[in-house]
């Protein structure tokens, strides 16, 4: 299947994430303004890494709902 999602790393961001989540419910930023520097780089920052997790996380949840 892969390997297993790192929840220690989503723990150690979450208060930037949700930052993040706020922000862009909030409309003070768009996905691509936010996106863009955070996978800029070859070597992924530690957010992006973290959203990364997530995103696999919301996978896994979609495809059990099937």
């Amino acid at each position: 299947m892969g390997d297993r999602i790192d929840a220690d790393l989503i723990r150690a961001q979450w208060e930037d994430i949700l930052r993040l989540m706020t922000s862009l419910r909030m409309r003070n930023v768009t996905v691509s303004l936010t996106l863009k520097p955070l996978l800029a780089t070859t070597r992924q920052s530690v957010p992006a890494q973290a959203l990364r997790q997530m995103g696999r996380t919301e996978c896994i949840v979609a495809r059990r709902r099937r």
